[in-house]
């Protein structure tokens, strides 16, 4: 939820929102494609196929936020410097 929060600087509830949604659509669709498949083939290649991509989803996830992460902090410090109030000292 933190990286959705974090995805669109000044405006954290629509990646929460997404994230959200996302999560929602795996959870109800995901069991009845894992049935889809496992009548083509077995349920073990089914549930195989399922700690594959779970896999693949956690290395993917692994190597993106030191790059995303990043420049998003980027970015949200660089809004916050442009939204902050000029001094009239300087």
């Amino acid at each position: 939820m933190q990286g959705g929060a974090e995805a669109v600087p000044g405006a954290s509830g629509r990646g929460v929102a997404a994230v959200s949604v996302i999560g929602y659509t795996g959870f109800l669709v995901g069991p009845p494609l894992i049935g889809l498949l496992a009548e083509a083939v077995t349920l073990r290649w089914a549930l195989t196929a399922v700690a594959v991509l779970s896999l693949l989803g956690a290395v993917v996830g692994a190597r993106t936020p030191a790059t995303i992460a990043g420049h998003r902090r980027a970015d949200a410090r660089a809004a916050q410097r442009a939204m902050a109030p000029v001094s009239k000292d300087t």
